[in-house]
């Protein structure tokens, strides 16, 4: 989570259970390469919703040689409606198609991403107790 490349950031999700629901992870958004953006840090609605042409998702999972143990992702939303932002190469980028997922089950994260924010995955089991298949989900990036 903080080797070379990685941003790393504190993700604090406000749970579906009110104030005593919020808890904060060790979090990053790393992108493979200077092809992709990294998500600003800022306040974010998010959904379930399977990254199903991803391994880190339910169907994507299932569909790996071998099959790995599947995982919710989420897909993020800024709170007002407007276009996401990222940096990419120093610069403001507009950026879509962005999940909310985990990294490696081990917490390997040097495959883990395109610039979508994730969790460690030794921490996933935790976010999933937390949000589980919800709707309405608050969250914070901060680095």
């Amino acid at each position: 989570m903080t080797g070379e490349g990685a941003n790393p950031a504190s993700v604090t999700i406000y749970g579906v259970n009110g104030p005593d629901d919020i808890k904060t992870y060790n979090g990053m958004t790393t992108p493979k390469s200077n092809d992709y953006s990294t998500l600003n840090e800022g306040d974010y609605r998010a959904f379930f919703q399977d990254m199903a042409t991803s391994l880190y998702g339910e169907a994507g999972a299932k569909v790996h040689n071998p099959p790995i143990a599947p995982a919710l992702t989420y897909r993020i939303r800024s709170i007002d409606g407007s276009p996401l932002k990222g940096m990419k190469n120093g610069k403001e980028v507009p950026m879509n198609g962005v999940y909310f997922h985990r990294t490696d089950w081990n917490g390997n994260a040097k495959n883990a991403s395109k610039g979508c924010p994730t969790i460690d995955g030794r921490q996933w089991r935790s976010v999933e107790k937390q949000l589980g298949k919800s709707s309405n989900i608050f969250f914070r990036i901060s680095r």
